[in-house]
């Protein structure tokens, strides 16, 4: 009993802080090469998806650290840089953090957790989609969700990168940093061509959501990890350290 007491506190602690990772040395250098604005040391990344997004279609996400004001973390179901399509993954999830950085959702005092520009900015587009999807064309919930986010106005810039970073994937694999770098210079991205939402009706609604979110997501995830702690959860270090 006491056992499946356990092992039922680690999945809690587990589905709420995914196992932390750092990329090596060749992938940071990728990001600092196609990115050069970013200032990476504020990106965190992860195995596994968050709790929230565990059952839905995204192989990996971008979202706002919930407890600082200028973090970013990445999450991905699994990842393996020697796997083309998940490297291909990371760099479309890293033109994220360039929109986050675009927004000033990386380095201002006014956005904290969840309540960022960039995901008050997404949930205007995506709502601006996904609501003429259901009401108007009479889609299904879940075709009309992947429909808002497939053709979503910030997902479209950073899957254009995809196969243009898909062609260099060869040499990337084949060449020296430096070598890869004077090769495919063009493919450095400056600009996230970011467009403003146009819908203040839309905006305010993602400003409620996204303040609300983060007002609430810490106190819930945090009174779920001390109980999980108190139950005999073990934080991703100290099981490291065994």
């Amino acid at each position: 009993m006491l056992k499946k007491i356990r092992v039922f506190a680690q999945n809690i602690y587990d589905s709420i802080l995914a196992e932390p990772f750092a990329l090596d040395i060749r992938e940071v250098q990728l990001l600092a090469f196609l990115y050069p604005k970013v200032d990476w040391s504020k990106v965190r990344y992860f195995k596994g998806l968050p709790w929230f997004a565990k059952k839905g279609f995204a192989s990996a996400m971008a979202i706002p650290s919930t407890y600082t004001f200028n973090h970013v973390h990445i999450h991905f179901k699994e990842f393996d840089p020697k796997k083309p399509y998940q490297l291909v993954t990371l760099v479309h999830e890293a033109f994220h953090v360039l929109q986050y950085h675009e927004t000033k959702s990386m380095n201002s005092y006014f956005a904290f957790g969840f309540f960022r520009k960039f995901l008050r900015w997404y949930l205007a587009w995506y709502f601006r989609r996904v609501i003429p999807n259901i009401f108007r064309k009479r889609m299904g919930l879940s075709d009309a969700n992947y429909d808002a986010y497939r053709y979503h106005v910030m997902e479209t810039p950073a899957y254009s990168i995809e196969p243009l970073f898909g062609e260099s994937l060869t040499d990337y694999y084949l060449y020296p940093c430096k070598v890869y770098e004077q090769q495919y210079a063009r493919l450095i991205q400056e600009d996230a061509a970011i467009e403003s939402p146009t819908n203040p009706v839309l905006l305010f609604l993602s400003m409620c959501i996204t303040l609300s979110i983060a007002i609430i997501k810490p106190i819930l995830e945090s009174i779920a990890l001390l109980f999980a702690v108190l139950l005999g959860a073990k934080t991703w270090k100290s099981r490291k350290k065994e």
